[in-house]
């Protein structure tokens, strides 16, 4: 039996979706709690990792 699919304005939990440059991952974030999953998906951002801690705090929790 396969998984219920999930919806979220226009992204499907059956969706691959790929989020390029994301600043906090905050919106990735909130498609994978939305979806229960985030298997389908992968962010990236455009800044290091010293960057993007330095200028989002808050991309730890995400």
């Amino acid at each position: 039996m396969g998984k219920k699919q999930r919806r979220i304005g226009h992204y499907s939990s059956s969706q691959k979706i790929l989020l390029v440059g994301e600043g906090n991952f905050s919106f990735s974030a909130s498609l994978a709690k939305a979806f229960r999953s985030a298997t389908n998906m992968v962010a990236t951002t455009l800044k290091s990792q010293d960057t993007l801690l330095t200028e989002h705090r808050s991309c730890e929790e995400h």
